[in-house]
């Protein structure tokens, strides 16, 4: 009979059945009859020939790692050195700032925001994901001669804006789902009150006051003189460093003013009223309620501003056509029925700005809040008090200049928000801002805009501070503005 190891081994390494069966029937009788004479190690021992003994178990618990407290291994196998790089990683990753598409930086989007720019900001913003930019700008080398801005901010991978070139024509915008671009929708007053937008099934242009609402909005405007460099940018909301525009938050007419000293209003298919003095479309404005003004320089601006920041370019009359230069005055309400906000036409059609019909074309426009004499140029923002003396305005310590193509623009802390020329030498129709601004020693009001002849007399910056308060001809116009 085999031993009681010779057995164990059969059991553990037989292949047929029967061998195992016997193997196990001998070790069996082999234990009861000399299981007094098995003995068992006191301890554990790698050396020991006791065959009842698990030198293997022995074997693994000699290697085992000891516990220590606070810790899950006593041997950092990461090394210090892996551990250090892993704790600074943050600081020494760098983000792009261009296109992923065009970036063979690791640390880039791998392509989930293929439309824009993954920066780190972006990226630290917020923990719940994409933070779209608040502030949209341009900038203007003013040392060069091109009239086009460089875009700047949540704006600088912009395409240009297209607009429609007839009523029935569709345009695009990158602004367009921008606030507060967006926003600038067409409304009705009826009885001093905002009534039908103009996705209201009660909307008329041709039976109620018509009206464009600028919407509130921030603005940012520096001049770097070491640098000729000066930056204009918008955002929607109040944030640190910019200011609210005095003349956001209301309502324009999307029309010339038309009607009589009777009464006035902004329609659709009636001929606008000209040939008035400043003084009197003021009175004719305001006569229709306590929230009706004629419009003013902070509206005027709010506006170019607008403007300028969306399409990045002084050259309005490029970008946006002449409007309506045919020769003579034209009805209001040639734009009725576009399907495009923005429409780019030259001739009897006109033109038109985020809803606003020829805002530089078929008539100028007297803007109220300003006043220059001997060219010193003095501003107010209060409506209430509006005259066409110098008395209650202050003075933007700017002066104009002789009366040229613009060049130049100054800085004021009084109206940041304005854009008052100051230079107008070695300009031209199709250089730095290609409008021109006229001036004159007195005391002088102003006009804007354009009319429907010479396209030299026309554009987004024309400034025309010529004239005095009497002044009036069949060339000028006025525009409603509706404050809440």
């Amino acid at each position: 009979m085999a031993t009681f190891p010779e057995n164990l081994e059969t059991i553990q390494k037989a292949v047929l059945g029967e061998d195992m069966r016997q193997a196990i029937h001998d070790a069996v009788e082999q234990s009861y009859e000399h299981g007094s004479e098995i003995t068992v190690d006191s301890s554990l021992s790698n050396t020991s020939e006791n065959p009842v003994q698990n030198k293997v178990i022995k074997g693994a618990i000699d290697n085992k790692v000891d516990k220590v407290a606070g810790k899950g291994l006593s041997t950092n196998d990461f090394t210090n050195e892996l551990k250090t790089k892993l704790e600074n990683a943050q600081e020494e990753l760098t983000f792009d700032d261009i296109p992923v598409e065009e970036s063979d930086n690791p640390v880039k989007s791998g392509g989930v925001y293929t439309d824009t720019s993954i920066t780190r900001s972006m990226i630290a913003s917020k923990e719940e994901g994409y933070d779209p930019p608040k502030t949209f700008g341009v900038q203007w080398d003013y040392s060069q001669p091109s009239t086009v801005l460089t875009r700047i901010e949540g704006a600088a991978d912009f395409d240009n804006p297209s607009p429609a070139t007839s009523l029935s024509g569709s345009g695009s915008s990158p602004f367009d789902d921008i606030a507060p671009w967006k926003d600038m929708k067409r409304y009705n007053i009826i009885d001093c009150e905002v009534a039908y937008s103009q996705d209201d099934a009660g909307y008329s242009e041709t039976d109620y006051d018509t009206v464009v609402y600028i919407p509130e909005f921030y603005y940012f405007s520096k001049k770097d003189t070491t640098n000729q460099k000066w930056t204009w940018s918008i955002s929607s909301e109040p944030i640190e460093g910019y200011e609210k525009h005095p003349g956001s938050g209301r309502y324009v007419g999307r029309f010339h003013t038309s009607g009589s000293g009777l009464g006035v209003f902004s329609k659709g298919g009636v001929a606008p009223l000209a040939n008035k003095t400043r003084a009197n479309f003021r009175t004719y404005s305001h006569n229709k309620g306590s929230n009706w003004w004629q419009i003013d320089l902070a509206t005027w601006s709010a506006i170019q501003m607008l403007y300028l920041v969306e399409f990045a370019n002084w050259h309005s009359q490029d970008v946006l056509g002449d409007g309506q230069n045919s020769g003579s005055v034209k009805n209001t309400g040639a734009t009725t029925g576009a399907a495009y906000h923005t429409l780019k036409q030259t001739g009897a059609g006109g033109n038109m700005y985020r809803w606003i019909e020829n805002p530089f074309a078929n008539l100028f426009t007297w803007v109220d809040g300003f006043v220059a004499s001997s060219r010193a140029a003095y501003v107010s923002t209060d409506n209430a008090t509006f005259s066409d003396t110098t008395s209650g305005m202050k003075s933007a310590g700017i002066t104009l200049p002789n009366s040229e193509f613009i060049t130049g623009l100054v800085y004021s802390e009084e109206c940041a928000w304005a854009f008052i020329p100051n230079a107008a030498s070695g300009g031209s129709a199709t250089t730095y801002i290609p409008d021109k601004v006229y001036s004159s020693s007195g005391v002088c009001v102003l006009y804007v805009g354009g009319h429907y002849n010479d396209s030299d007399y026309r554009g987004f910056f024309y400034f025309n501070a010529l004239n005095d308060a009497s002044y009036q001809y069949a060339s000028i116009g006025s525009r409603l503005i509706y404050i809440p």
